[in-house]
């Protein structure tokens, strides 16, 4: 291992040193430079990155992107450490969106993230076929955890296979994001289990889903390698090292996807504990002992260790208020996300009515409906830009309480949620997200969730804690507890109602016309 001389705990746990976190999410590379002792974030770095529409429904992003974006964050950091201090590398990353390389290792298409929705007919065609042959879907819901929809990854390769057969022939690699980045790193091509749970993992047994492949005519040598979260994998080559300016050598470890490190980043390890994940989208996630699936949502590998998650998914959140914020900005001075935090505090809970469907990109869990689409119902002459922006806001409360619904219908329960991402940092956000629901929630410590929980995995790699369990017991606490104001229980519930009416009216609509 590069670097100089470690310390260690009497039970032989390192405890110095430095590690890079590469978070490679929607919207952006972003790196971070831990302290191994205590688990702060003594530096970061971050390169934005913009998704391709070209046509409807479509979300695409050069691969290469993430790639550079690597380089240049690495880069960065290296500023601010040396390699006699640094320990590791290790990648997370957005989960369901694919790669798609040819015989060199270059893409050979775009890569399509998990908000293009493109994939809806192949679905549809799946779904029929599966029916015909007497078989129905639920099969594969229980070899994957997920119901096939836009949010499986396979969906989008059979997508592209359809639509583009001679592209698709030149391909020799299907890679998640980590996947593709790991092998830049380390020239290994490999995944960890949660990230493969999307492509080709049957999540009963951790092994390939050769019967599911064979029934689908995909041959299993285009996927990657796949390993246990948080997996040493190999060490940087020469040439990711000339061009990241990692130093050659440095290990690099598999750390897990997304949703699962902020999972572990928010302390959540046992039954009965659940955490909300405010993003782009929201991830509304609960540990499991056993796989336990359901058409209705997601079931994935878990971070921590021989542990299972259940998922709920929110479309969109922050993304929906990122999209507001464009469109009130047009032809004007741009208006920033505090000055629309400051106009939704200043109107009512319930914003006088109006109501938000945040499908811009279709909806989850529990409808799965790809088709949706946004809208806002009940407006008139009194609303204004503050009205617009707490609608937006709440509709975040209303996906979250849906998915709570649906957990108490499979008999999951919980007695404690915990909560974190950028638009907690909102205070009027989530104050609506408590009275909402009406729990009292439990505001994560960690700012940056995820790359905490990928940091646990890679020090447990390297020697610095015996399990990931050990790292939340040892670097995650809570900030504070948002409680409910039952005063806004009975506006809440109306608007609620309001709500699930409009989204069934948007749907009916839609299929009608």
């Amino acid at each position: 291992m590069r670097g100089g001389e470690k310390v260690f705990t009497e039970e032989g746990h390192l405890v110095d040193g430095h590690l890079i976190v590469v978070d490679a999410s929607t919207s952006a590379v972003k790196s971070f430079l831990y302290d191994l002792s205590d688990g702060t974030i003594l530096a970061s770095a971050k390169v934005d990155i913009t998704a391709d529409v070209p046509e409807p429904g479509a979300a695409e992003v050069d691969s290469r992107l993430w790639w550079e974006g690597v380089c240049q964050t690495s880069r960065e950091l290296m500023e601010r450490t040396n390699a006699d201090t640094l320990r590791g590398v290790t990648v997370t990353s957005q989960q369901i969106s694919c790669v798609f390389l040819d015989e060199a290792g270059k893409p050979a298409a775009p890569a399509y993230l998990w908000m293009d929705t493109r994939c809806t007919e192949s679905i549809e065609a799946l779904s029929l076929r599966c029916e015909k042959e007497g078989l129905g879907t639920g099969w594969i819901t229980s070899m994957t955890g997920i119901p096939p929809s836009d949010s499986w990854g396979l969906a989008k390769l059979l997508w592209f296979r359809e639509r583009d057969p001679l592209a698709f022939s030149r391909i020799r690699q299907v890679a998640s994001v980590d996947a593709f980045l790991l092998d830049k790193l380390s020239g290994r091509f490999v995944s960890d289990e949660t990230s493969a749970c999307f492509f080709h993992l049957d999540i009963r047994c951790r092994e390939p889903a050769l019967e599911l492949l064979l029934y689908l005519d995909i041959d299993p040598a285009l996927f990657p390698e796949i390993v246990p979260p948080g997996t040493l994998i190999g060490t940087v080559t020469a040439e990711a090292a000339q061009m990241s300016g990692l130093p050659e050598g440095l290990p690099v470890i598999a750390a897990a996807s997304d949703q699962p490190c902020a999972l572990l980043g928010m302390g959540a390890v046992r039954p009965g504990e659940a955490v909300i994940n405010l993003g782009t989208g929201t991830f509304f996630m609960t540990p499991l002992a056993s796989p336990i699936t359901d058409n209705r949502m997601m079931t994935n590998i878990g971070a921590a260790t021989n542990s299972w998650l259940m998922m709920g998914t929110h479309y969109l959140t922050g993304g929906a208020l990122s999209w507001l914020r464009d469109l009130l900005s047009e032809g004007g001075a741009p208006l920033s996300f505090a000055q629309l935090g400051d106009l939704a505090q200043a109107t009512p809970p319930g914003a006088d009515g109006l109501t938000f469907l945040p499908g811009l990109s279709g909806t989850g869990t529990p409808r799965w409906d790809p088709e949706a689409r946004g809208l806002f119902a009940g407006l008139g002459l009194g609303h204004g830009a503050g009205h617009l922006a707490r609608a937006v806001m709440e509709s975040t409360g209303y996906g979250v309480r849906t998915i709570l619904e649906t957990f108490a219908e499979l008999g999951i329960a919980f007695e404690k949620l915990i909560f974190s991402g950028g638009p907690a940092s909102s205070e009027v956000w989530r104050q609506a997200l408590a009275d909402i629901v009406q729990r009292p929630l439990t505001l994560s410590e960690a700012q940056e969730a995820t790359p905490l929980g990928a940091a646990m995995l890679a020090a447990s790699a390297l020697g610095r804690f015996s399990s990931p369990e050990e790292g939340v017991r040892s670097w995650t606490s809570e900030a504070q507890i948002v409680k409910p104001r039952s005063e806004f229980r009975d506006v809440y519930d109306r608007m609620y109602a309001r709500y699930r009416a409009w989204t069934d009216a948007e749907a009916s609509v839609r299929r009608s016309t």
